[in-house]
């Protein structure tokens, strides 16, 4: 185990205390975060949160586990999402448990804000336990603490945004240890059902979970291929605990019908099969080890190169689109119109910022994003050549998945998250290293001071204190409470809220009209296709009034809503600038004779235009 010689005037933080320090202080800043945001407003921080409100109330509702249909979205045939229950299931249990004091709603919105803080302090939890085998208590002490300067995971855990992703951290932090542990232990059962379960839960949560696994999986196979050993049977056991955990996590997910579904961004039968062919695969090499065979690595190279092409080459046949990953069914409107513009999927480093020379703006992006590589990178090669074998598995095994997730990483900002969880224990060590060297040379009573002077210092490097209070999302609070409102004044009872109406609206803001609401969109941002979001498309984007008319009556469209701040929306993305069509019309005024102004407060008539259709006149 990677240590540092110690003396009795070594004082670093007894890590208990430094894990319960760091919790306590990432909850403060999470809150804090909250505060300053407008969270405690009673809103929530994007369109996905509402929507994983909306199913949960729907599950309440209707108490039906297999319908995930969201009826009042994509009128009149609904909208099945790609998400699972199981996240569903935990939002369920906290709105459940708080209900008889406030109410299952109102239970189920305080819950989605406490869960965010509960779930990073789980992963620093795991984060600590992860790496048990390979790094003393001394050098995880400060894996906590560091926590705050990844702005990857702050943004996720952020009060206020209740998505499956307060799942996938902690389950790929998870998987890290018990891959680790695989690495560096002898065979055990235990070890290798652990981490089959914890792999199979990851990939119930997202299909994004088979990236980690798969991963793991390649390297630890290339240890079977270069060492041998018992790489064999632990792979074995360890996809075969996987496979069959992932068959009961579909059955509860879709029953016995969910047998026959091919999908590729859920869970699937079509990953019971990947699994189960791995599975049989390491079987067969467990059979041909107990005769004495591939003793060699000529031959396992044989073995592995044979087993990788026909199951490929299976995969292939019975499932085509399996290799193009979990977005082989995107819509491509929907793709061309809004999934590459979305924050996640842009590069932590816009390119355009390099090619204009803009290198200040570029050098705060990757320090934010990615600046852990600075540090963390020299550190993990140190610990690669120093650690004795086989704890310098682990650490390889760290660098294998680096090379994997970070030219991803540049592309995309979301992957950024996986590379801060697995260089966090680097970058721990490191600190840990600096903070007991002044030990050493310091008297007990700055002993504390030096450790949080240290730790501070080695978050605001990374992570400037704006940034990690979310200063640069204030500017959202108006906006946010004058959506409120208008979602109020539709509902009124007395008023719009009489009947439902069919509203077309923004694709970001369909979501919490839903939750707050008794009325229906045509689409929300999801990748899925839907004939909601193409309607609104040639709606928005028709030429003339007579084709937006058409498609309005066919459609039993009652509601536009436009955004005065945001003329011209996703819906125009691929149209010239200035092309006059429908939207841009009904922007400045110039309405057709069917559509009615609807008189908005005089609080909401600089933020947004209310157009009713009146269909007698259709």
């Amino acid at each position: 185990m990677t240590h540092s010689s110690t003396n009795p005037k070594t004082r670093l933080w007894e890590p208990r205390f430094a894990i319960i320090s760091a919790a306590v202080l990432i909850v403060g800043v999470l809150v804090a975060r909250g505060v300053l945001t407008g969270i405690f407003d009673g809103h929530l921080s994007d369109a996905d949160s509402y929507m994983w409100m909306t199913r949960v109330l729907n599950l309440h509702e209707t108490g039906d586990w297999f319908d995930k249909t969201l009826a009042r979205v994509n009128p009149p045939d609904g909208y099945e999402q790609h998400w699972t229950r199981l996240f569903d299931s935990i939002l369920y249990l906290g709105a459940w448990l708080g209900a008889p004091f406030l109410g299952f709603k109102e239970a189920l919105y305080w819950w989605s804000l406490v869960i965010s803080p509960l779930s990073a302090v789980l992963t620093i939890v795991i984060l600590y336990w992860s790496f048990a085998p390979v790094l003393q208590k001394q050098h995880r002490a400060p894996v906590g603490i560091l926590f705050l300067s990844q702005h990857s995971l702050l943004i996720i855990f952020q009060i206020g945004r209740p998505d499956n992703h307060l799942l996938q951290i902690p389950l790929f932090a998870l998987t890290l240890g018990c891959i680790v542990r695989l690495l560096v232990y002898p065979f055990n059962k235990k070890s290798c059902y652990l981490a089959g379960l914890v792999a199979a839960i990851a990939v119930w949560v997202s299909a994004e979970g088979l990236i980690g696994i798969l991963v793991s999986q390649a390297i630890l196979g290339i240890y079977w291929l270069a060492v041998k050993q018992d790489f064999g049977v632990k792979l074995f056991r360890y996809n075969l605990a996987l496979s069959v955990c992932i068959l009961v996590a579909l059955l509860i997910e879709h029953g016995f019908n969910g047998l026959s579904d091919t999908v590729y961004d859920e869970l699937s039968r079509v990953h019971v099969s990947v699994f189960g062919l791995i599975a049989a695969f390491w079987w067969l090499i467990v059979c041909l080890e107990k005769k004495g065979r591939g003793q060699e690595m000529l031959p396992r190279l044989g073995y592995g190169l044979a087993g990788a092409a026909l199951s490929a080459l299976i995969m292939r046949f019975f499932f085509p689109d399996f290799f193009a990953g979990p977005y082989a069914d995107i819509d491509p409107l929907f793709r061309r119109l809004h999934h590459i513009y979305v924050l996640e999927q842009q590069p932590p480093v816009r390119w355009q910022v390099l090619v204009e020379a803009q290198f200040g703006i570029a050098w705060m992006n990757f320090r934010h994003w990615l600046g852990i590589l600075i540090p963390a990178i020299p550190t993990l090669f140190y610990l690669a050549k120093k650690s004795p074998s086989p704890e310098s598995r682990a650490w390889l095994f760290i660098a294998c998945a680096l090379l994997f997730f970070l030219p991803l990483s540049f592309f995309q900002r979301r992957v950024c998250r996986y590379i801060s969880i697995l260089l966090l224990p680097c970058y721990s060590y490191l600190v840990s290293l600096v903070i007991l060297e002044f030990e050493r040379r310091l008297s007990r009573i700055w002993s504390l001071p030096l450790q949080v002077g240290i730790g501070f210092l080695a978050i605001a490097i990374l992570c400037s204190p704006p940034i990690m209070l979310g200063f640069h999302e204030m500017g959202d609070r108006s906006q946010r409470n004058q959506f409120v409102q208008l979602c109020e004044f539709l509902d009124r009872p007395m008023g719009l809220g009489q009947q439902p109406q069919r509203i077309l609206i923004n694709i970001n803001l369909g979501p919490e009209v839903v939750f707050r609401t008794k009325h229906s969109v045509y689409t929300i941002p999801c990748h899925r296709y839907h004939k909601g979001f193409e309607d609104s498309h040639h709606i928005l984007s028709a030429r003339d009034d007579d084709s937006a008319k058409d498609l309005i009556k066919k459609c039993k469209v009652n509601l536009i809503v436009v955004e005065k701040r945001n003329p011209g929306g996703v819906y125009m993305r691929d149209l010239p600038a200035g092309s006059p069509i429908f939207y841009r019309r009904i922007y400045h005024g110039k309405i057709p004779t069917w559509l009615v102004p609807v008189q908005l407060p005089a609080g909401l008539r600089q933020s947004y235009i209310v157009y009713q259709v009146n269909h007698s006149l259709l």
